[in-house]
């Protein structure tokens, strides 16, 4: 035979061409033999594969399963499997698994390094975690995950990887979560969702947060970290972070207080959608309360519904109403510190300019040396930035 790998049919009489040319294990169970587990290796027979090991199935294949894997830490390669259940407490990969669209896991898969699963539904009750990270540059990719407890956990912050284009629904437990990945890790174009109650989901330093839904949660990322373009929402959902992050363009629907927190030194929050579903005012941004950011940017201008906002510059206008006796007048200016730069444009010729204009940590106040004549007013756009 030529033009390809080949493997063993679910007849096991007539080999096809192997769907994963790359792969260099393939674990089935035959049609005409559903209750057996057989895991064929590629070699350089006429039939172009050989039997590594047979088990029960149901029983024995958590043991076919990482016979297959120790051959690839051994020889190199991956593991192709095709549709069906397996059932195990535990397996460890080394290489990488790849299923058939129908190809269902029960049981957790120990990722090591430089492993990687690619589209497997995992199915776990509350004993069991659907994936554990145990090494560095893996990749999660195209699974379907649905877990009771933890679905995706790392065992140390200095584990980075790859999670993209994997739904994942943590459940029935209060201490449930969906994600916790560490150092330097990427999740990208996933969902995440945990049906009984609001959770953390948990990323380390360096992380890269992008075109995700997170569902009933918070996002949590550590220093030098990106969240950008995700939809949040739930009624505490929101994002946490912290030096020198950037969250920019999420779109969170919430009822949380702030929708976005920890802001400090060096980050920057710009171009997010607050979106608020009662009338119960909320925070957009909170900064840090212990000290006042250095170097952050907050500029969250679009919002639906009834908010406080914080940003680190803000334009608004203000009507001065004279009564013959005021000479100074207060504007509040929403910045998350006394601004450091203010400009007071006139909204047309008769709107009189104030003689000084200086602030504090909550207003701007434009001063006149003679109070503005009862009834008069005067119309001003300002500019006002940290």
């Amino acid at each position: 035979m030529s033009g390809g790998t080949y493997y063993i049919d679910y007849n096991d009489r007539f080999p096809s061409q192997f769907p994963e040319q790359s792969a260099s294990v393939v674990i089935y169970k035959p049609r005409y033999q559903p209750d057996v587990i057989i895991a064929k290796v590629q070699s350089d027979s006429h039939m172009g594969y050989e039997e590594l090991t047979r088990g029960v199935a149901g029983k024995d294949d958590e043991d076919v399963i990482n016979a297959a894997n120790d051959f690839v830490k051994e020889n190199g390669g991956s593991i192709f499997l095709r549709a069906g259940e397996y059932i195990f407490d535990s397996i460890d990969v080394y290489g990488g698994i790849i299923g058939e669209t129908g190809t269902v896991f029960k049981g957790t898969v120990h990722l090591k390094d430089k492993a990687y699963i690619h589209r497997i539904t995992s199915n776990v009750d509350a004993d069991h975690q659907a994936i554990l990270i145990e090494g560095s540059d893996y990749l999660i990719s195209e699974c379907d995950i649905t877990a009771e407890m933890t679905a995706i956990a790392v065992t140390s912050s200095d584990y980075s990887g790859t999670v993209m284009n994997t739904k994942v629904v943590a459940g029935s437990d209060l201490g449930s979560i969906p994600l916790a990945v560490g150092d330097s890790s990427t999740v990208i174009n996933s969902y995440f969702n945990n049906i009984s109650s609001v959770t953390i989901n948990h990323a380390g330093k360096n992380c890269i947060i992008i075109g995700n839904a997170f569902i009933n949660g918070v996002i949590y990322v550590k220093d030098n970290s990106v969240v950008s373009g995700n939809y949040i929402s739930g009624t505490s959902g929101g994002i946490e972070v912290s030096t020198n992050c950037i969250v920019t363009n999420n779109f969170i629907v919430s009822n949380a207080s702030p929708h976005i927190f920890g802001v400090t030194d060096g980050c920057v929050v710009q171009g997010n959608v607050h979106v608020n579903s009662s009338t119960t005012a909320v925070e957009a941004v909170a900064i840090d309360t212990n000290a006042v950011p250095t170097n952050a940017v907050i500029k969250d201008y679009i919002t639906v519904g009834t908010f406080t906002k914080i940003y680190s510059e803000y334009v608004f206008t203000a009507t001065v109403t004279g009564d013959g006796t005021t000479t100074a007048f207060n504007f509040a200016h929403n910045l998350f510190n006394t601004p450091t730069k203010i400009i007071v444009h006139p909204n047309t010729s008769a709107d009189v300019m104030p003689d000084s204009v200086t602030a504090d940590a909550t207003n701007v106040t434009l001063s006149f040396t003679t109070a503005p004549a009862a009834g008069t007013t005067y119309n001003y756009t300002i500019y006002a930035e940290v």
